[in-house]
């Protein structure tokens, strides 16, 4: 059977039509007139309602005698209680919410009881967090032994934008001499897309003088996703490519393109006494897969008396192709206190 396209056409928009009146929200107003649209939102005692005839209108709240809507919306009132549901028919100057938890009784308001509908969410301020942690260890006796770490990071968070910068330095001194010493920086820039979704600019920076490394410096560039941004948790995820320059004292020189991956996880324990805490940053040469870097620092993090912290950190770095003589891997064990902002 041949079907007139046009008709169904008609069909179809009929149907949306009626979706559309249907779903609709509606007003009553003092006056008697009955609007139908989309509930945006009401601050300052002003309702703005979207109409499919006349676009968003303003409606001054005093003026509302009734309203309904058709999807959940958020209710602030007088005492800025926030409420989440869907309002349903109530009588005259009172407002009955069906609140999205569904165990709980519909709440009954009186208009003037509202203070706002769907508020625009406060511009998130600039958020500055930073801190330094420091561990010593002396040994005197037969062997006179030093060892000092210390390690920082400072971010910067707005709505749309922050700075992350981390640093770290070891000395380790036998009878005077230097035994190791080696220092790493690493900052970041994301702009975030949207509320999860970001993309970063990175340089990472690393000297290590007693493994014939004087330069590793490696910029990156990639897409990241915040899973979790809160008091308690905090996870995000990124990968991305990146340029690496290595630079040494007797081997060859080297540079190379590659890709790298990064995630950040940290959560509190027991009322925000307990931290733990882990970082992995894997750089992969896209010239010899086997050739891999990897920086790890995982550890516990206590809390006390406002501002200190007692840190138990495990750090462990991971070269497959280190310069000759040198290990493949190395493990270092910190005891350090801190403080934090």
């Amino acid at each position: 059977m041949k079907v007139n396209r046009f008709a169904v056409v008609i069909f179809v928009v009929f149907l949306l039509l009626i979706a559309e009146h249907v779903m609709a929200d509606e007003i009553w107003l003092k006056n008697g007139d009955r609007i139908s649209g989309t509930v945006k939102k009401m601050e300052d005692k002003v309702l703005i309602f979207k109409t499919v005839y006349a676009e968003e209108m303003s409606i001054q709240w005093d003026e509302i005698t009734a309203l309904t809507t058709d999807a959940p919306i958020e209710m602030v009132l007088a005492d800025d209680t926030s409420l989440l549901g869907t309002m349903v028919p109530a009588p005259e100057e009172q407002l009955k919410l069906q609140l999205v938890d569904e165990t709980v009784e519909r709440l009954t308001v009186d208009l003037s009881e509202v203070k706002a509908i769907n508020p625009t969410p406060p511009e998130r301020r600039l958020e500055i967090k930073a801190r330094l942690n420091i561990g010593v260890k002396v040994e005197t006796g037969n062997t006179d032994k030093e060892e000092y770490d210390v390690n920082g990071q400072l971010s910067l968070r707005s709505e749309k934008n922050r700075f992350i910068f981390y640093g770290e330095y070891e000395l380790d001194k036998a009878d005077g001499d230097k035994t190791k010493e080696q220092s790493k920086v690493f900052g970041k820039y994301d702009r975030f897309l949207t509320q999860k979704f970001y993309i970063f600019g990175s340089t990472f920076f690393e000297t290590d003088a007693k493994q014939d490394l004087d330069l590793r410096l490696v910029p990156s560039a990639g897409p990241g996703y915040q899973f979790y941004e809160t008091e308690l948790t905090n996870l995000w995820v990124e990968l991305g490519p990146a340029y690496t320059i290595e630079k040494y004292d007797e081997s060859d020189d080297e540079e190379y393109m590659a890709g790298v991956s990064r995630i950040n996880f940290d959560h509190f324990l027991f009322k925000k006494i307990l931290q733990f805490f882990h970082f992995d940053q894997v750089l992969l040469s896209f010239e010899d897969t086997s050739d891999i870097v990897i920086l790890s620092r995982t550890g516990i993090r206590a809390h006390f008396y406002k501002y200190f912290n007692l840190t138990a950190q495990w750090n462990w770095d991971w070269d497959n192709d280190p310069a000759p003589g040198d290990d493949r891997s190395d493990h270092e064990y910190i005891l350090s206190v801190g403080v934090q902002y």
